[in-house]
């Protein structure tokens, strides 16, 4: 069976992975009555991660500058940079429709596209992502950052299950195209 490209991510009711600077601290708190909501389980299932720079940053910097917290995973941030690679991750300046197709040549686990809305959108643009496991968080937030951006895609998603746990509700779906017999 081929890998597959997940993304995983949060959002708030109205619709942002982040508030108008960033920040994803409104996130915090929500899962924790019973237990991570799903994040256990499913991070089990992936072997690789692939995140745009300023996930990266955000990551490094704000979310958790004292360790990686993504150890034992092959880890991509695509950037347009030429950056040096770390030990953690591995920079690709390249085109993401070549990562990911060398990705899935290779036997694994699936691949998590984490964030953030830009990486997500030329992943859409190219039709590399078989599945969306969108966790819509009980905030409103007004204005932020779009967790879809403007582009020139078009999907029909096919509904898979929805998960509920501590007011977060998880909707997961298969790309139709990829799933359609």
């Amino acid at each position: 069976m081929e890998r597959e490209v997940i993304l995983y991510i949060g959002v708030s009711v109205d619709g942002y992975l982040a508030d108008a600077d960033g920040g994803v601290d409104w996130m915090k708190g929500h899962g924790a009555e019973e237990g991570d909501g799903g994040y256990q389980a499913f991070y089990e299932t992936v072997d690789t991660l692939i995140m745009g720079r300023a996930t990266y940053e955000q990551v490094k910097t704000q979310l958790s500058p004292d360790s990686w917290p993504y150890g034992g995973k092959e880890c991509y941030v695509v950037t347009s940079q030429f950056l040096e690679d770390t030990d953690e991750v591995t920079f690709w300046p390249g085109d993401v429709w070549e990562l990911v197709f060398l990705l899935k040549q290779r036997t694994g686990k699936a691949i998590w596209l984490v964030g953030g809305a830009k990486l997500l959108k030329s992943f859409m643009e190219q039709e590399l992502v078989d599945q969306y496991w969108i966790s819509t968080l009980p905030v409103i937030l007004g204005k932020g950052m779009p967790l879809f951006l403007p582009g020139d895609y078009r999907e029909r998603l096919i509904l898979d299950r929805t998960l509920v746990w501590d007011g977060v509700v998880t909707n997961v779906y298969f790309n139709r195209a990829e799933n359609a017999e």
